[in-house]
């Protein structure tokens, strides 16, 4: 069977659709859309980004997008359980799987823990100019 991003390609070549007319199309970089052709999963900034883009890029070629996300998701717990079996394999016997197995799923949660603050601090900036436009028309129809 085809890896993903061997459907994803043969599709739009099928269709005689470059990747820039596909970017252009999906809104989606022409570096990602490669990336997913390539199954060079890991360079997306969070996994959000993975199923967004293969959703619309599968929409996009006219392939039924929920079987892309189904084979994808196979994918990820494949690369997940191969993960933990490598530092399983690293760590000594003593070691504790719990602990590497908290060290995976901390690892993700770092990578969420900067969209948040970013988005935290996103909101303070609005509330901010919010608060001085607001008092900035209370000075104006006090003079008025």
């Amino acid at each position: 069977m085809a890896s993903i991003g061997e459907r994803l390609k043969e599709a739009r070549e099928a269709q005689n659709k470059s990747l820039n007319e596909v970017s252009s199309e999906t809104n989606i970089s022409k570096k990602y859309l490669e990336a997913l052709e390539e199954n060079s999963f890991e360079i997306f900034p969070a996994e959000v980004y993975v199923r967004g883009f293969l959703k619309n890029y599968s929409n996009a070629l006219g392939l039924e997008a929920q079987d892309i996300l189904d084979e994808y998701s196979k994918l990820r717990k494949l690369n997940v359980a191969h993960e933990f079996e490598k530092r399983v394999e690293k760590h000594d016997a003593e070691d504790d799987i719990f602990q590497i197995e908290n060290e995976i799923i901390g690892e993700r949660r770092k990578s969420r823990k900067g969209l948040v603050i970013a988005l935290l601090l996103i909101i303070v900036v609005i509330v901010a100019v919010l608060a001085y436009l607001y008092t900035q028309n209370m000075i104006l129809s006090t003079k008025g």
